[in-house]
């Protein structure tokens, strides 16, 4: 299933670079930002979540114009995400693809997509007892939407900053029936593009 996913995101991406070849000009930037994330938590038909808990968001985009005003955004990500309850922590390392389209003025975007996530990374770190590997609790494949929106500045609209919503659309939690444990995360973000 992981490598199904991989490859359709690989398709989609080649496809639109395809569409976008006469569409106008492609950029790639980096960026870096802050999640600050927290996790639901579902067990015997009862919800709770997590406090947020810092952490953070580093990779590179390519912006492909389809057209005036829309774009389409491919993403690579690393991504730390979790949350804190009653001394204890919850972290995740994921490897994260957005993709994303970008509606756009000349300063101003609203971006939506889906980001698969691949997990390299989960530990639970408990107050005064210590931290422990469990990463096969949880499913390899996260996969979320996203919603945001990202302002354009400088020379040419070389630098972006931007405010993004990520939600859980599938449950982490693998192979226990009743339970589900689902990623939420604001994420603040600033760039360059070449």
């Amino acid at each position: 299933m992981r490598k199904m996913s991989v490859l359709a995101c690989l398709f989609t991406l080649l496809s639109f670079s395809l569409l976008a070849q006469n569409a106008g000009k492609s950029r790639t930037g980096f960026k870096a930002g802050v999640n600050y994330s927290a996790v639901r938590f579902r067990a015997a038909g009862e919800s709770s979540y997590t406090d947020f808990k810092t952490g953070l968001s580093l990779g590179f985009f390519r912006e492909v114009n389809l057209s005036k005003g829309l774009a389409f955004q491919t993403e690579f990500l690393y991504n730390s995400l979790g949350g804190k309850k009653s001394g204890t922590t919850t972290q995740f390392g994921y490897l994260s693809f957005p993709l994303l389209f970008k509606f756009h003025g000349k300063h101003f975007g609203f971006l939506a997509g889906p980001q698969p996530s691949l997990l390299l990374s989960a530990k639970r770190e408990v107050e005064f007892v210590g931290t422990t590997s469990n990463k096969s609790d949880y499913k390899s494949l996260d996969l979320s939407g996203v919603t945001g929106v990202e302002y354009s500045f400088g020379k040419k609209g070389s630098y972006v900053a931007g405010l993004r919503y990520t939600f859980a659309l599938n449950n982490i939690a693998k192979n226990v029936p009743g339970t589900g444990a689902y990623n939420y995360a604001w994420q603040g973000h600033i760039g360059f593009r070449f």
